[in-house]
């Protein structure tokens, strides 16, 4: 297959090969995911994590009946609500970041609680984030431990919850490329989300 092929019609990504940070001030500037990568600068990769889950986005509506019409209910939309984003990993013997934050808020109870920016990266074979999802204003709520069982040889593994205030999807280097090779080929950009 070409390049222009694969540009026009790209494969999916493949979901388990994903990197999560922790940011601790971007001090007003933008997310710079290739900086991010090269220097590690006030960031600290926290990878070994076999399962993330809670990116998910909900529109909550609120039901409005009009009087003297039975044959349906007006959906009004209120607000975007988030859930829970979940990290689940065998349990890290090493020093953290992620667990020493979570040891700050959750243990120590240490007040205010100092919001963070985690920063999941999906990416491709040569490692480049082909999509980004930044949290704003994370801190975790959860800790938990799987249960210790004598009789199996199971890993132990550690589910962190964390709470955030929103996501956002932010264009990833490898991404824009793409797009900058689509229209040095003349061939059509591929669509945004």
């Amino acid at each position: 297959m070409d390049l222009t092929q694969n540009l026009m019609f790209p494969y999916p990504p493949v979901s388990f090969h994903f990197d999560v940070r922790v940011i601790d001030d971007l001090s007003g500037q933008p997310l710079d995911p290739v900086k991010m990568l090269k220097t590690g600068a006030k960031t600290m990769s926290e990878a070994g994590f076999q399962e993330v889950s809670g990116l998910t986005a909900t529109m909550q509506t609120e039901d409005v009946e009009e009087g003297g019409e039975n044959r349906f209910t007006y959906k009004l939309p209120k607000r975007v609500g988030y859930p829970n984003l979940v990290l689940k990993r065998g349990a890290v013997t090493r020093p953290s970041v992620l667990n020493m934050w979570c040891e700050d808020c959750l243990t120590n109870a240490k007040f205010p609680i100092k919001t963070k920016i985690v920063v999941l990266s999906l990416l491709n074979e040569q490692h480049l984030p082909i999509m980004i999802w930044k949290f704003e204003k994370a801190y975790p709520v959860k800790y938990e431990v799987s249960g210790f069982n004598a009789e199996s040889n199971q890993l132990l593994i550690e589910n962190i919850e964390i709470a955030y205030q929103r996501f956002e999807r932010v264009a990833a280097p490898a991404t824009m490329a793409i797009a900058a090779a689509s229209s040095m080929l003349d061939v059509p950009s591929l669509p945004s989300f």
